[in-house]
């Protein structure tokens, strides 16, 4: 829950002089200002303006507000009064009326002076409808939307760390440099995003839909996305390291100079038809995995475990492969248009009219 301490403390002030001087209005000087105006004899109306969680103005996410009350200034309880969050509408006014009823102390049956203060509550989002919006820039740390729709919205730069958009239907969002880091993404739908320099490291989720999905540069490190689907996904220089993505579908994929290496988990992924020229795999897991008809042009493959793994068609010139592990691979792969069969070993001497290794490849 997030509190607005300086507007708190303001609020407690302005009570406090109300209730002795009465009719005292001051203006906080960090938002959201506050007013209280007494409201015949026993009762007091506070009034302030409320922030958006959008820092633009072009949409509106007015937290849920709740009423607290201390006699002390250390112990603070709820009064149940509440204003709800508010997703529509403009930056009006809250209002919240409070009774004054007297207070004894337990003694001499004085009354004694209570305090008030507005506490701002963190928003829930779960469910909601929120297409199309523009929410660039938003902080929505932890918070839950899960099942929301989010399919068009602007969340560009937006810092959604640790929220959890498990079944989220975000397709053709934009989430260009957000920040999706710890984030739980079970069955959420991101296909087709824009999302340049989005980091979801350390994400969670099983079968998350990235089809078609702009993730040039994308940061997925120590992420686990088992079964995820990207296919015919801009992956160029992604970061995968030490990520799992075990069983994942990557047909069709561009995953050139990307890196999928640090002890990353590709068991049983799908790289068919994938490009993945210069890409690292160095030191990972991808048994079982399927490489078919991928072009892994000058790909780093030193020390990785591609047991079991089917090359059948795949373009290996001038791939590096020192050190790996073919056990049970299988497949003819393709060097420089030749193709041979995997296990082959080969010494090329070949070269360019510069001079310039043309192929070579040996296991």
């Amino acid at each position: 829950m997030f509190i607005r301490p300086h507007a708190c403390l303001w609020l407690r002030l302005w009570l406090f002089l109300c209730l002795g001087g009465g009719g005292l209005s001051l203006s906080a000087q960090t938002p959201p200002s506050l007013e209280i105006e007494r409201v015949g004899v026993d009762a007091l109306e506070l009034r302030w303006q409320p922030r958006s969680l959008v820092p633009n103005d072009r949409s509106i996410i007015v937290p849920p507000y709740r009423l607290e009350r201390s006699t002390d200034l250390l112990h603070w309880e709820a009064t149940g009064d509440r204003v709800s969050q508010r997703l529509t509408g403009s930056l009006d006014q809250q209002t919240l009326t409070v009774s004054l009823v007297p207070t004894p102390d337990g003694n001499d049956g004085a009354s004694v002076t209570v305090f008030f203060r507005i506490v701002e509550e963190a928003v829930d989002l779960a469910g909601v409808n929120l297409s199309g919006r523009d929410l660039s820039g938003i902080c929505l740390i932890g918070v839950d939307l899960s099942g929301a729709n989010l399919s068009g919205v602007n969340l560009d730069e937006a810092k959604l760390m640790e929220s959890d958009l498990s079944d989220v239907n975000a397709v053709g969002a934009s989430f260009r440099r957000a920040d999706l880091s710890r984030t739980t993404l079970d069955d959420a739908n991101f296909a087709n995003i824009e999302a340049k320099d989005v980091d979801f490291s350390k994400a969670r989720g099983s079968r998350v839909n990235f089809v078609s999905a702009n993730l040039y540069q994308a940061r997925f490190k120590d992420a686990r996305l088992p079964e995820a689907d990207f296919s015919r996904t801009n992956l160029i220089e992604s970061n995968f390291g030490d990520a799992d993505f075990t069983d994942a579908d990557f047909t069709g994929s561009d995953l050139r100079k990307a890196n999928l290496d640090e002890d990353a988990d590709g068991d049983g992924a799908n790289f068919t038809d994938a490009l993945l020229e210069l890409a690292v795999l160095t030191q990972s897991s991808f048994d079982e995995a399927s490489f078919v008809n991928a072009d892994l042009t000058s790909a780093d493959m030193r020390l990785g475990d591609f047991g079991g793994a089917d090359f059948e068609g795949a373009d290996m010139t001038l791939t590096w492969v020192t050190g790996a592990d073919f056990t049970g691979a299988t497949g003819d792969v393709k060097i420089n248009s030749v193709t041979l069969p995997l296990g082959y070993t080969i010494r090329v001497y070949g070269r360019t009219d510069d001079g310039g290794i043309q192929w070579g490849l040996g296991f």
